[in-house]
């Protein structure tokens, strides 16, 4: 059942459809524990790692793992840098793409691509901490890194463009083989509306390590009405959507909440959100320690997660991968695995969850009504 909620000052008193669970999260803290569009949470799997992006490469699960400096475990002078973890056994890769943050990854073969985001642009302006350019890293062993530019945006003291997270996958556009990746936007105002935003980048060629292409963001954007962030993509060739799913902030001081919304495009011109948003939000779930892999939280990590227990508005930064047979780390197929992250959107209490939807991925984004 759904039920129209007003709440003071949110949006100029816009009206806003919750469900009764999201209605609790907002007012109380305590939902029900039941699966949230069919995903079972399972835990928290790291604590301080935010931005991170399954995947499969050679029959293991790995995720991508994006190193901020304040994490208790860098390795790399407290500057940000990118590694990957075996789910399975928890063994990390060295650390690379040193200065890089907001990755994303996705394998085409036996090669994994990785996606980063530049930490320090040498010029303009840098209200939030964005970058000027993607850079794009590959390799087959996990060990030898090849990389590139991907997407380099203008940073002159006017005209500028600042990203943040991103993202990719394979899919078509008009009929067409194409990797689209939806790249959040900081600045400038004029773009991105109310910060942040959603613009996106194509390439038609076979592999994502060349040829992207920034779509115009005056035309191609998801949107500057209000706060769209931290986008993950997916294309489904039964239905010739691409169906993405992005952080927005509900409601405002003392009840807000950041909670994924799902919409989908045939064009990345033409937008449709579900109905039924949002689509993934805070729970309970969230805290409890997960029983994945080689998990092993120390006991200063599991009563952080206590401390930070009740300051949890968030479930963000989500990513996910197809399970369409046996391989190791991973949950029994069909299912998706889903990474996201929880906590108070402070620096200061943030945590890496997992969850398992029991389902193709078809199901997992169809399910969603429009």
């Amino acid at each position: 059942l759904q039920f129209l909620y007003f709440i003071v000052g949110v949006q100029s008193k816009m009206t806003i459809q919750l469900s009764t669970a999201v209605l609790l999260a907002l007012f109380v803290g305590v939902v029900s524990e039941d699966p949230i569009h069919g995903m079972v949470k399972t835990g928290t799997v790291d604590v301080g790692i935010v931005e991170t992006s399954p995947f499969i490469l050679r029959g293991r699960l790995m995720r991508l793992e994006t190193i901020h400096p304040q994490y208790i475990n860098n390795t790399m002078g407290k500057k940000p840098y990118l590694r990957i973890r075996d789910v399975a056994n928890g063994n990390v890769s060295a650390g690379f793409a040193v200065d890089y943050w907001f990755g994303s990854a996705l394998t085409v073969g036996d090669t994994v691509y990785v996606f980063g985001t530049n930490s320090k642009p040498p010029t303009g302006p840098d209200r939030y901490g964005g970058g000027d350019h993607i850079q794009v890293f590959w390799s087959s062993d996990l060990q030898h890194w090849e990389t590139s530019e991907a997407v380099t945006f203008p940073n002159g003291t006017a005209t500028y463009i600042r990203s943040f997270n991103t993202d990719v996958w394979a899919g078509k556009i008009d009929g067409k083989n194409a990797f689209v990746m939806p790249i959040e936007l900081g600045d400038p105002p004029e773009i991105v509306g109310s910060r942040f935003t959603i613009g996106f980048a194509v390439t038609y060629a076979d592999t994502p390590n060349k040829g992207w292409t920034f779509l115009d963001p005056s035309k191609y954007i998801y949107t500057k009405k209000y706060y769209s962030a931290c986008p993950a993509i997916w294309y489904l060739p039964s239905t010739e959507y691409w169906y993405m799913i992005y952080l927005r902030v509900w409601g405002d001081e003392p009840y807000k909440v950041y909670a994924e919304d799902m919409v989908r495009s045939k064009d990345l011109l033409n937008w449709e959100e579900s109905t039924d948003n949002p689509f993934l939000w805070k729970t309970l779930g969230d805290t409890v320690v997960a029983k994945e892999g080689d998990v092993r939280l120390s006991n200063d990590e599991k009563e952080h997660i206590k401390n930070c227990t009740a300051k949890d508005i968030n479930a963000s930064d989500i990513d996910f991968i197809e399970i369409t047979e046996e391989c190791i780390g991973c949950p029994p197929p069909p299912a998706m695995y889903i990474n996201y992250n929880w906590g108070d959107q402070s620096g200061d209490c943030e945590f890496l969850g997992s969850a398992v939807f029991n389902g193709t991925a078809e199901q997992y984004f169809t399910q969603m009504p429009f």
